[in-house]
C-alpha cells in the first residue's frame, strides 16, 4: 500500500512495476560451466479502492504480467492476466484533523488472492524456466496487511507490512508465505491543491522455502529468503489526479540459496480520485 492516498474517499489507479534478477545454475558435473540468465518481470495492475462506510475500505486489485527470461539459450517470454485480489480494512485508528499537532492513522485487515492468472504445470515449465515467471500461481491465498502513518507538521512516517498465507495449487505445488513491509519517511509540501510528497524508504522482503510436492513435504531448498531494499520516491497530487514514481536498489540479500540476485526495482503510478 504505502503512503495511502488520502485518507478516505474513493479512487481508481494504474501501477507499473519493474523488477530484474539474475540467477546462476549449478553444473551438474565437474566439467560444465555454471549458467546464468537474467529475468525481468513486468506487471501493470489496475486498482482501487471503495468505502462504502466510514471506517471501512475495499480493494481491488487486477494484474497483468509480461515476463522475460535470457539466458544462453535463448529468451523466453510470458504474459497473461495475473492473480486478482481483493482485501477489506477496518480504519482503528484516524486522528488527523487539521487542530491536532501530532496525527494518526492506522488500518489493517485482510483478503484473498484468486487464481486467475494462468499457471502450467512443474512439467511443462521445467522446459523454459523457473515456476515464478508464470502469469499466476494456481493457489487460492489469504492476504494480511496494516498500514500506519504519523505526522507531525510536514514530517511522516509511514510503516506498511503485509503477510500472505499461501496454499497448494492443484499440481500440490506450495508457494512459500511471505512476508513484505517497508518503513517510509517523507516530507509534505502542500500548496493550495497541490502537494508534493518525496520519500526514503527501507522495504523488507521475506519468503519461506516452496514445496515442489506439498503432500509428500518436498522442499525446494533453493528458494525462498530475503532481499532489503533502499528507495527513494516522490508521490505528486494536484485535485484530482495523483502520481507515484519508486526507485529500489538492493542493500542486503540472500535469496533461493544466493543463486538468485536481485537488481534494481522501479515502481510508477497513476490515480484517479472520485467524488463519495
Amino acid at each position: 500500500m504505502g503512503i495511502l492516498p488520502q485518507l478516505g474517499g474513493n479512487f481508481v489507479g494504474l501501477q507499473y512495476q519493474y523488477r530484474s534478477f539474475q540467477s546462476s545454475f549449478p553444473p551438474l558435473f565437474a566439467t560444465s560451466k555454471t549458467e546464468t540468465s537474467q529475468e525481468s518481470y513486468n506487471t501493470m495492475q489496475v486498482w482501487g479502492r471503495y468505502q462504502p462506510a466510514k471506517n471501512i475500505q475495499l480493494f481491488g486489485f487486477v494484474p497483468y504480467q509480461y515476463n522475460v527470461r535470457t539466458s544462453d539459450t535463448g529468451t523466453y517470454s510470458i504474459n497473461g492476466v495475473g492473480d486478482a485480489s481483493v482485501l477489506a480494512n477496518i480504519r482503528i485508528l484516524n486522528k488527523d484533523d487539521e487542530e491536532r499537532e501530532w496525527k494518526h492513522y492506522l488500518q489493517g485487515g485482510a483478503g484473498l488472492k484468486m487464481p486467475t492468472g494462468r499457471y502450467t504445470s512443474i512439467t511443462d515449465l521445467d522446459r523454459a524456466g523457473i515456476p515464478n515467471l508464470q502469469p499466476g500461481s494456481g493457489s487460492w491465498d489469504i492476504l494480511t496487511n496494516v498500514n500506519y502513518t504519523v505526522s507531525h507538521n510536514e514530517l511522516g512516517l509511514n510503516l506498511d507490512g503485509s503477510f500472505t498465507i499461501t496454499t497448494p495449487n492443484k499440481y500440490d505445488l506450495k508457494y512459500g508465505n511471505r512476508l513484505n513491509s517497508a518503513l517510509t519517511g517523507f516530507y509534505r509540501l502542500e500548496q493550495n491543491e497541490f502537494v508534493l510528497l518525496p520519500q526514503l524508504s527501507i522495504r523488507y522482503e521475506y519468503a519461506m522455502h516452496d514445496y515442489t510436492n506439498y503432500s509428500k513435504k518436498w522442499l525446494n531448498t533453493q528458494s525462498g529468503g530475503y532481499i532489503c531494499y533502499a528507495a527513494a520516491g516522490v508521490q505528486v497530487a494536484y485535485k484530482a489526479i495523483g502520481l507515484r514514481l519508486i526507485y529500489s536498489l538492493p542493500v542486503a540479500q540472500h535469496f533461493a540459496d544466493d543463486y538468485v540476485r536481485a537488481k534494481h526495482r522501479l515502481e510508477t503510478g497513476l490515480l484517479i480520485f472520485l467524488k463519495n
